[in-house]
């Protein structure tokens, strides 16, 4: 008998919300590029169209510790302002990123730098 010595990688599904407010098809190319850099394999790829994300999909909450904070349209300072927030402003996070939290706060969603709230996650 044979056996097989390969080493597996690491498998992992991927989905994406469509909101309307970015390009979802994108967003999730680049994350399945991303995954298998740290060798990991994409065994499939959703994206599910909802109008906003779900409050069952917060992975914590954050409260703003700047005076004043612009909460973005895309994870860097160079995209546009999707609205200020004021310090002691409680958001909704949604994803951690690297130095950054894509987060909600009323009928805004964007993204804000994670130098500049106090994030605690989900159970905490």
């Amino acid at each position: 008998m044979m056996y097989d010595n390969t080493e597996k990688l690491p498998r992992a599904i991927l989905v994406a919300v469509d909101t309307g407010e970015y390009d979802a098809e994108t967003s999730l190319l680049e994350l399945e590029e991303l995954a298998r850099t740290a060798g990991v394999e994409v065994a499939a790829t959703s994206i599910q169209k909802r109008p906003a994300p779900d409050s069952a999909t917060v992975v914590g909450s954050a409260v703003v510790t700047a005076d004043s904070l612009r909460m973005r349209s895309e994870a860097n300072t160079d995209c546009a302002t999707v609205t200020y927030l004021t310090e002691g402003t409680s958001v909704q996070v949604y994803e951690e990123l690297e130095g950054w939290y894509k987060v909600s706060y009323g009928s805004y969603s964007g993204y804000v730098s994670a130098e500049y709230v106090d994030y605690t996650p989900s159970g905490e």
